[in-house]
């Protein structure tokens, strides 16, 4: 339920009021729904005090646990900053032994024996000659681009 109320100092103020009001509403485009023809309109005369404002009452209740809490309202003209984003949780990265990766890297080379000169490459960028040559930091990274060759690992 909507309620207004129109006050004016004199009573030929206060149905002016009312009436642009009437005239206003009346004008919404007709895709908008139209007011009820009859709308009563509540009218203080100048000798009745007006009543004192309502002030809202809501109730709000308390969030889920878990929420995220709604951004502090920022003064207008502040650069609006985006919340910090939620990070999932990660696994750690697996983990892989020489063997793993050097069983990948010969199953590749059977299966298509014309990716050796890329599999060498490979090596000679993390400068090693064999799998075994590789330093422990670097198995992770030379298997993952091992996996992008085609290897199953």
């Amino acid at each position: 339920m909507i309620t207004i109320t129109i006050a004016g100092d004199t009573f030929a103020e206060t149905l002016k009021e009312a009436n642009a009001l009437a005239n206003f509403l009346s004008s919404t485009p007709d895709s908008a729904p139209q007011p009820a023809p009859y709308m009563p309109v509540a009218v203080a005369s100048p000798t009745t005090p007006p009543a004192a404002p309502v002030q809202p009452q809501y109730s709000v209740a308390p969030p889920p646990a878990g929420a995220i809490p709604a951004p502090a309202a920022q003064p207008a003209g502040a650069p609006v900053t985006p919340p910090p984003a939620a990070q999932a949780p990660t696994a750690p990265p697996p983990t892989y032994t020489y063997e793993q990766v050097g069983k990948a890297g010969a199953d590749l080379a059977a299966a298509n024996p014309g990716i050796m000169p890329t599999l060498s490459a490979l090596l000679q960028r993390y400068g090693v000659q064999l799998v075994t040559d590789l330093k422990p930091e670097q198995l992770g990274p030379f298997a993952t681009e091992l996996r992008g060759l085609g290897a199953k690992i």
